[in-house]
């Protein structure tokens, strides 16, 4: 395993204990040879030295619970493949302030923004009704979604 990292099947685990690098994570697309495409169940849960981590572009999908309490995370950029975040992947952030999601991606799970108190902006790069069906997740209404289409609100949905 490099620096913390190990990968079963394009699936990436973390152990922090074997990490050696600063607070600005960057995961590799690539781990001991093997591609990395989802980021395992609590990944990274709990780790709270990152203040920004890289995304690989070959990654697909965000496993659930996959930065659950990393208290540090600033802002995160979500890559163009990426289809699904799963439940509660982001669950207490508490210093995410923005986000960054594909217009390509299918779905946000539930919770997957729970107790992310300080995230101020998702910029989604998509049409306000793409937003609105991938979203089953509850978005607190302080946050502004912006989307490329030139749309913008407050929380999850103006029509509920």
């Amino acid at each position: 395993a490099s620096n913390g990292f190990r990968i079963r099947d394009g699936v990436l685990y973390f152990d922090a204990s074997g990490y050696t690098g600063g607070s600005e994570l960057v995961i590799p697309r690539k781990v001991s040879g093997e591609t990395v495409i989802t980021l395992g169940k609590d990944c990274f849960a709990n780790c709270t030295d990152f203040t920004s981590i890289t995304l690989p572009d070959t990654l697909s999908s965000i496993g659930e619970g996959a930065f659950r309490g990393c208290t540090a995370l600033r802002a995160i950029n979500i890559p163009d493949q990426v289809n699904i975040i799963a439940e509660e992947a982001f669950y207490g952030c508490t210093s995410l302030e923005a986000i960054r999601i594909p217009g390509t991606l299918h779905i946000i799970r539930e919770a997957a923004f729970n107790h992310c108190s300080s995230l101020k902006y998702i910029f989604y790069d998509g049409t306000y009704s793409g937003w609105t069906r991938l979203c089953e997740a509850y978005i607190n209404p302080d946050v502004g979604i912006f989307c490329t289409d030139g749309s913008f609100y407050q929380g999850k949905s103006p029509v509920e």
